[in-house]
């Protein structure tokens, strides 16, 4: 028997008896560890830069993120803007929000109507969740996707492809960390 626990940003307090349960222990996802597990996740630099490197050829120089004041994705924030300098690009703007099931759509409505923004041709969300509600916040704004602004998410979760139009994402390797 063994213990899988699910998620980038789990908090350990509420984990602790089963930590120290004696069972082996694995956490799947990129926040911080849980002590006591064994922690499996993917590789956020080398997607990330396949994901800006795609968006690069396609003419973005402008590059808007939005994500969660959470450890994973302020990495991924972090990561991004690393490669962004690596080409010379500074990261046009980020906006962070607290953690929600509209917080997409919170983040975007700030990064969208901060009047001191460049005009971004590319937003990455750190999630494919935060990518879909965020897209809803352009849409009231009549701003079209993909034709005025790129979006784009991590994670590759199956409602990506059903969005209208699908979400540029990236796959993790789940059977690889599986």
């Amino acid at each position: 028997y063994g213990l899988i626990f699910c998620g980038s940003d789990l908090e350990s307090g509420a984990h602790a008896a089963l930590l120290g349960s004696g069972l082996p222990c694995a956490q799947v996802g990129g926040g911080r560890a849980l002590p006591g597990a064994m922690q499996v996740c993917s590789d956020d630099e080398a997607g990330l830069r396949r994901l800006a490197a795609h968006l690069w050829e396609q003419g973005h120089r402008k590059f808007g993120f939005i994500g969660q004041y959470t450890g994973a994705h302020q990495r991924r924030g972090a990561i991004l803007k690393s490669l962004l300098a690596e080409r010379g690009e500074a990261m046009s703007h980020k906006a962070g929000v607290k953690a929600g099931l509209d917080s997409g759509y919170q983040a975007m409505c700030r990064l969208w109507d901060d009047p001191g923004r460049a005009r971004l041709s590319a937003v990455i969300a750190a999630d494919d969740v935060m990518a879909q509600t965020g897209l809803r916040a352009l849409h009231e704004r009549g701003v079209r996707v993909p034709q005025e602004v790129s979006l784009a998410g991590i994670d590759d979760i199956p409602s990506a492809r059903m969005m209208i139009p699908a979400l540029t994402t990236i796959r993790p390797p789940l059977r690889e960390m599986a």
